[in-house]
């Protein structure tokens, strides 16, 4: 299940679009100094004309808005309004009815009178981005999120914007429930950030929710893999690595790969608690692998139960043995693809790499029959060659895997195992 919460996402991110909001309704509404001016009138660029008809009732109600006197202001405007007979006309009450509406808090009074001033073409560029960001404003203002949306993809998508910009509104987006959206967005956000130096955590964090809400599992690795190669910690390995334990056919075939589980958490980093280790330890004795059992314990002997101590015990008691029997059982094997890549797995489990190499190829050579057991070799294939050296084969190994069965996940997880730092 996802482990990234929205929480933090939205304290830091929520004032992402103020620069926009500068450009808002308070941008476009004409302050009071202006509206006292006499000529030219308010909502008019100078060299231009209202109708005669109109230059009483535009002064009433420039005059009534100056003193705040809205109801009044409004009624001189209603009253106006049938006497317009141009674009300059209708561009001039619709600056004064944004007056009215800003002042009042109107936030379908101001998409209203936003909408009349851009429909008459006369704005000058500035003018028309700050109508523009007003409007977007007001939309969500009055609580219309698809609208606010859509403009405000629509003026970033036009004037440009910054990464914050576009990741505050992906997130707006996946809280809508535009999970598209939300990626496409956080896509521009993530880009844009990378021009400038690192992703911020939140980018890539929003990504894999909107991945996993719009069911999208490559943009979610995509996304996790980026988290973990730039932000690596425990529970980001643990969401990808366990994420193999909710696939179609991992139950049925959990006795293959439950082991794998753990020891791709091993090998992320993940410090398994002494109970996890016993767990693994359970599984690795259920493969035969008593190495592996003695290689996860010993490093935390000191933590470890009387129980657990005793799996230690247990566990080292049989290692001679165990070792000494491989070679006989690689001529006892020969013909049996699944047991000789059973073998292989020992082997690796005594990092023997080149020996575990050879006979988990030559199993998969001979033909493995069950598809998901033949990936679980591929899967074992790619962790030898990685710990031989051979980390190109690996990756090419591990792209290999596609089974449902938890592998396919782990094979990926393996690939960004591949990538870490040497210690």
């Amino acid at each position: 299940m996802v482990v990234l919460s929205s929480s933090a996402l939205g304290r830091r991110l929520s004032s992402a679009l103020a620069a926009v909001a500068v450009l808002g309704v308070s941008a476009v509404a004409l302050a009071p100094a202006a509206l006292a001016q006499k000529s030219p009138p308010a909502g008019q660029a100078a060299g231009q004309q209202v109708s005669k008809e109109l230059v009483g009732p535009l002064t009433e109600a420039r005059t009534a808005i100056i003193a705040k006197d809205w109801a009044t202001a409004k009624t001189k405007l209603d009253a106006a309004a049938p006497l317009a007979k141009t674009p300059q006309d209708n561009l001039s009450i619709s600056q004064l009815r944004l007056n009215v509406a800003a002042g009042t808090n109107d936030a379908p009074g101001k998409i209203a009178a936003m909408e009349a001033g851009l429909a008459t073409n006369l704005l000058s560029p500035d003018d028309t981005k700050r109508y523009k960001a007003g409007l977007l404003t007001a939309y969500q203002e009055s609580g219309n999120t698809a609208k606010y949306l859509e403009l405000s993809r629509g003026f970033l998508d036009q004037y440009g914007g910054t990464h914050g910009q576009y990741a505050s509104l992906a997130q707006d987006s996946l809280k809508a429930g535009d999970n598209a959206g939300a990626l496409a967005l956080i896509a521009k956000a993530i880009d844009g950030a990378k021009a400038e130096g690192k992703v911020p955590e939140a980018y890539y964090r929003i990504k894999v929710r909107a991945a996993v809400a719009g069911n999208d599992s490559a943009k979610y690795f995509e996304g996790l893999g980026s988290l973990i190669s730039d932000y690596p910690n425990d529970n980001y390995w643990k969401e990808l690595i366990t994420k193999a334990q909710e696939q179609p056919s991992y139950k049925a075939n959990a006795g293959d790969v439950r082991l794998d589980v753990y020891r791709a958490l091993v090998a992320a980093g993940v410090k398994l608690t002494p109970a996890e280790a016993s767990s693994m330890a359970v599984e690795a004795s259920r493969r035969g692998l008593p190495n592996e059992i003695v290689m996860v314990m010993t490093p935390m002997a000191a933590e470890l139960g009387p129980d657990q101590k005793k799996q230690l015990d247990d566990a080292s008691g049989k290692i001679k043995a165990d070792k000494a029997a491989l070679p006989a059982q690689e001529k006892d094997f020969a013909n049996k693809p699944d047991a000789l890549a059973q073998l292989g797995e020992a082997y690796i489990s005594y990092g023997d790499y080149a020996k575990a190499v050879e006979l988990i190829q030559t199993a998969l050579t001979k033909g493995i029959s069950d598809p998901g057991k033949a990936d679980v070799a591929r899967l074992h294939l790619g962790i030898a060659q990685l710990k031989a050296g051979q980390k190109d084969a690996a990756i090419a190994t591990f792209g290999q895997v596609k089974s449902d069965n938890g592998t396919f996940i782990l094979a990926k997880a393996w690939v960004l195992i591949a990538a870490k730092p040497a210690a």
